[in-house]
């Protein structure tokens, strides 16, 4: 995404960042996949067309969200949605499985280097996650 500039793993002054010295939280995770989620479906200016920077998810089929030192190939992703003849209009959300919380949540959830969403599952998602109030507001942790 063009308009995610600063890393994650980091927040503060740019010698905090040069020298990856995190500074307050910055590893709110959930909120940074949910806030990706509705970037990615609405844009900057929460249109679904994509406003002024574009949206990829009208165009899109599929969407991963992946690790920086995962190796992902996509032509194994278009084997596999094929083998099961799903639909990117279907809601599908796959990737590895985890089941220690199962006993005590009642269900299992996907997580690990990539997870995977049809286009209906993305935009359903960036629909509701749009409502969630936001730790910070607009703001980053650092307060940019």
């Amino acid at each position: 995404l063009h308009d995610i500039k600063r890393p994650w793993h980091t927040c503060g002054s740019q010698e905090n960042e040069e020298n990856n010295k995190p500074i307050g939280n910055c590893r709110n995770i959930f909120e940074k996949v949910w806030r990706m989620i509705v970037h990615v479906a609405y844009g900057l200016d929460g249109s679904r067309d994509g406003g002024e920077h574009g949206s990829n998810a009208s165009g899109a089929e599929w969407f991963v969200k992946v690790d920086s030192d995962t190796f992902l190939f996509p032509e194994n992703v278009g084997r596999y949605v094929e083998a099961r003849k799903w639909s990117y209009n279907d809601q599908h959300y796959f990737g590895h499985v985890l089941n220690h919380r199962k006993d005590d949540r009642g269900v299992s959830i996907v997580a690990g280097g990539a997870v995977f969403f049809s286009r209906a599952t993305l935009l359903a998602g960036a629909d509701a996650f749009r409502r969630m109030p936001m730790d910070k507001g607009n703001e980053e942790e650092d307060g940019t």
